[in-house]
């Protein structure tokens, strides 16, 4: 935790020095197999490792090292898994000391879900872990049970409140993204705490990942174009009505643009909000997609030649597309609404990683759209809807005091702007690198705009 706390008071050579000594003496407590993976003690040490290694996949420095680790917490995830299946109970049942050790493990066992999460965002790695098991793992109890300071205050809150419904995670996100339930998943989504929102928001995540890549698959070996076409209307309608339902639950209170890292509730919502955003990418994104292991390479001609090979591929064009490049506008949106000269220097220090390595994905998505629409500009002009998205973001750019003035590259600017809130002032290492590609990334826009239009463009729709 203060490895962690040096990174957000910017002492990084400190803050390195701390995770290097946290890490050997939290090694040395776990390198003899504990004789009670339940024990307060054990739990203890692992949550100092989660910790460390969340330190170590996104600081920048050690990333490789901490990946190279990523098979024990697959191993750590399903053998706790499997002991708290065993161990199923009511909480009325429970003394307070055994639901702590119980309610640490389960919450445990989310963060390791969670981390696997972003990496897959930030990085593109395969999630460790699947939504059809790995998730049926009871939902979190409630905050107040979990903030009580003492037995007394504990049992006298269990003995005030009705008996809930014992449901998993995965129950709770079919029910939410099916619109499904049967006995024992029927609840309520407005009891759910921010927490339980913010896990089950993660495993949508995932689950989008895994739609993506069941797209690709089935869509690439259809038997016949019109099997192809309607697999592909199929799930964009089903993806559609269930990321929509995600947002009705995370607007019920108050609109997505009322939503603050300063909201009274605190900023899990706000999170959650970034999270969706990028689920919406996460479909939209076909096999094109950027190779986003170039945040681990030091070798600039790699990296130029992954920009290259992203700028050159195929990006297709259709409603659900320009529906998801609209969701994906309110990651720029929302730095620039706060205020983009304050957000640069303070986001960092107040807004969790999940905001950048969400910026991350929708900047990604949103600059190549932008771009394929720009060069296609002559040939096949962008309808009303394209029109609109490429709109918005031209007037975010007067928003943040740009100097475009609808000459060049488009894609280009808005790039070099959405760099701008990674670069600035960071604590974890990983996004100044997101910063640094996406300048390279600026730079090979202009310069393919203006090999595109050597003679300017002006009577074009989009820049001129």
């Amino acid at each position: 935790m203060c490895a962690i706390g040096a990174l957000y008071r910017l002492s990084r050579k400190t803050a390195k020095d701390l995770w290097f000594w946290a890490n050997k003496m939290v090694e040395l407590e776990l390198q003899t197999p504990p004789s009670d993976l339940m024990s307060s003690s054990t739990i203890a040490a692992v949550q100092c490792k989660l910790l460390l290694s969340l330190f170590a996949v996104f600081s920048g420095d050690v990333t490789e090292h901490a990946l190279t680790q990523w098979g024990y917490w697959t191993t750590e995830y399903r053998l706790r898994r499997a002991i708290l299946a065993l161990k199923r109970s009511n909480t009325e049942s429970l003394s307070w000391e055994s639901w702590c050790l119980r309610e640490t493990s389960k919450r445990l066992l989310y963060g390791i879900f969670i981390m696997s999460s972003l990496m897959t965002v930030a990085y593109d790695i395969t999630p460790s872990f699947s939504v059809t098991q790995d998730i049926d793992l009871e939902m979190p109890d409630e905050e107040r049970l979990w903030e009580a300071t003492s037995a007394q205050q504990w049992e006298e809150l269990i003995k005030s409140r009705n008996t809930p419904s014992l449901i998993t995670v995965r129950d709770a996100m079919t029910h939410l993204i099916f619109a499904k339930e049967d006995s024992t998943s029927r609840t309520d989504v407005m009891s759910w705490t921010a927490f339980a929102t913010t896990v089950i928001m993660h495993a949508v995540n995932v689950h989008m990942w895994n739609i993506m890549q069941f797209t690709q698959s089935f869509t690439t070996f259809a038997i016949g174009e019109q099997n192809n076409s309607d697999l592909r209307a199929c799930l964009v309608v089903q993806i559609e009505a269930a990321l929509a339902r995600c947002y009705t639950l995370l607007t019920a209170d108050r609109s997505e643009r009322e939503h603050t890292s300063d909201d009274s509730e605190g900023p899990l919502i706000f999170n959650c909000l970034a999270l969706l955003r990028s689920a919406y990418v996460r479909v939209a994104t076909g096999a094109g997609n950027f190779n986003r292991m170039v945040l681990l390479w030091n070798d600039p001609d790699q990296v130029t030649s992954s920009i290259q090979s992203y700028i050159a591929s195929p990006q297709e064009r259709d409603p659900f597309l320009t529906a998801a490049v609209d969701k994906a506008y309110g990651g720029l949106l929302t730095p620039i609404k706060a205020g983009h000269l304050l957000v640069r220097k303070t986001a960092a220090l107040s807004w969790s990683v999940e905001h950048a390595i969400a910026a991350w994905d929708c900047a990604l998505f949103v600059i190549k759209w932008i771009h394929t629409m720009e060069m296609q500009q002559r040939e096949l002009p962008p309808n009303d809807e394209e029109m609109k998205n490429i709109t918005n973001f031209s007037e975010l750019l007067a928003e943040v005091d740009s100097e475009y003035n609808g000459k060049g590259s488009l894609a280009a600017e808005v790039t070099r702007v959405w760099a701008s809130f990674f670069d600035d002032t960071w604590v974890w290492g990983i996004t100044p690198r997101m910063g640094h590609v996406l300048r390279l990334m600026s730079a090979a826009f202009a310069e393919e705009w203006r090999l595109k239009f050597i003679n300017g463009n002006e009577d074009g729709p989009i820049s001129r």
